[in-house]
């Protein structure tokens, strides 16, 4: 969808949060400008206006809405070539029409039958979205009428707010053969974060730091995969079963860990982590020859920390990944090299993803979080910044190492977002780190023990 030079789309707001980055984010390709008139929000809404569209225009009424003040306020803004919206209407063209014909514009109402749904991003905001279709074919301009969905507790407060009507039983309003599947692209990544983020500055991260594949062929890359023995990735195996059993008293099998294992004692797993090298000796010894090998400089185990990643289906839990990120941005990560081994599970469902050659990005392409991530609606908390939106379109692949492979991977690439797409096998990898071996790691280890002391853990 191209934008228009002197199409202008004009909106009332107020505490619409929740909504507007969805709306921002799809309707900024749309129209060249927007005029936003807030209604005493106090909520983070105008922060996202600012956020998401910079250039937009916003004014501010020191009063709540009443729909006699709103219809004042609408006669005077509104020009030729301006189409008005609410923050729960969705402007959707199949082509790209040279004018906006308001007197060609139908109206469609969008539902879901999913219940609690908090779509993180414009992409599966559309994605679950059923259209009830009030005409036998669809127009070139219409509106998608959002009043009714998703279906939350945050929407449930917005028909209050806006005292709009109840809404009718959504499962007599769509039916599954009058779905309509309405994918767009969108850089923003979390919307729901987008409110507690900002760009960054101006700078590319490895470019002040130690590029440890500055030497090796997949430098431009940023990862590549690589055969091991495949005694460690059995010695590996056989030494997570044992501690498995140990930690919980009883076998299980692996690849149907979420049914064995309930939340209370997936916690006390993750919280025995990292286990030490020295525990398994003979591979780690094998793994740091090996990776000192490929990036031809001399390097050991981060803190002597290997880490055994359980990702769970997500139908069963969608808390065990993190979301888009890169490392380095917790300091002590940073001058490190990272691997990828694959155990169970693993497969272009559920492998690690990760944003090729994003490492040598600059930071002000993209807007993150500080001091971690907190998605208060999931009630999902995550030590890491997260990557909110780009201005560079995030296109993640999973590389997919097979069983017997590894995967070398720059920590400043951006990865994540790792979902365990598997309806019935748990996804069991093995992530260690790297550091060059000398002054400079004993000081980044000593910082990052500093902040396991003071971390609240899961």
């Amino acid at each position: 969808m191209n934008q228009r030079d002197d199409s202008v789309v004009l909106s009332i707001i107020q505490n619409d949060e929740y909504l507007l980055s969805f709306w921002l984010d799809h309707h900024k390709n749309i129209f060249k400008h927007g005029i936003i008139i807030d209604y005493s929000s106090t909520d983070s809404s105008l922060q996202i206006i600012k956020n998401l569209c910079p250039t937009w225009e916003i004014i501010c009424k020191d009063t709540k809405i009443s729909h006699k003040k709103m219809d004042q306020d609408l006669k005077e803004m509104m020009g030729e070539n301006t189409l008005f919206l609410y923050t729960h209407e969705f402007l959707i063209r199949s082509n790209d029409r040279n004018v906006v014909e308001k007197e060609t514009l139908a109206r469609y109402t969008a539902c879901s039958m999913m219940e609690n749904y908090y779509p993180p991003n414009l992409r599966e905001f559309f994605n679950q979205c059923y259209i009830h279709r009030d005409h036998d074919t669809m127009e070139e301009i219409y509106i998608l009428d959002c009043v009714l969905y998703p279906s939350n507790s945050i929407m449930l407060e917005r028909l209050k707010t806006y005292n709009w009507l109840k809404p009718v039983d959504k499962h007599q309003l769509c039916r599954k053969d009058e779905r309509q599947k309405l994918i767009f692209p969108s850089n923003v990544l979390y919307s729901n974060l987008v409110r507690s983020a900002k760009w960054g500055e101006d700078e590319i991260l490895l470019e002040n730091d130690i590029d440890l594949l500055q030497n090796t062929s997949f430098k431009e890359e940023g990862f590549k995969i690589f055969d091991i023995e495949e005694m460690i990735y059995q010695k590996l195996l056989d030494f997570f079963e044992k501690k498995i059993c140990s930690l919980l008293s009883k076998k299980i099998v692996l690849e149907k860990y979420h049914e064995s294992v309930q939340d209370s004692d997936h916690s006390f797993i993750l919280n025995s982590m990292p286990f030490k090298s020295y525990e398994i000796h003979e591979v780690s010894e094998y793994l740091e020859e090996f990776v000192s090998r490929v990036i031809c400089h001399k390097v050991g185990i981060f803190n002597d920390d290997i880490w055994f990643r359980i990702c769970r289906p997500s139908i069963t839990s969608d808390k065990d990944f993190n979301p888009c990120h890169r490392d380095v941005y917790l300091d002590f990560y940073r001058n490190v090299i990272n691997i990828y081994i694959p155990l169970v599970g693993s497969n272009m469902h559920s492998s690690l993803s990760i944003q090729p050659k994003s490492h040598r990005w600059n930071e002000n392409e993209t807007m993150r979080t500080e001091g971690g991530a907190y998605f208060v609606y999931e009630k999902k908390k995550y030590s890491v910044d997260a990557i909110v939106a780009s201005r560079i379109p995030i296109n993640m692949i999973r590389p997919d190492p097979k069983v017997g492979q590894i995967m070398i991977f720059s920590p400043y690439l951006i990865h994540g977002c790792s979902s365990n797409d598997n309806k019935d096998l748990t996804r069991i990898s093995v992530e260690i780190r790297f550091i060059k071996k000398d002054e400079n790691r004993r000081h980044q280890e000593e910082e990052y023990q500093k902040y396991v002391k003071n971390r609240k853990w899961r």
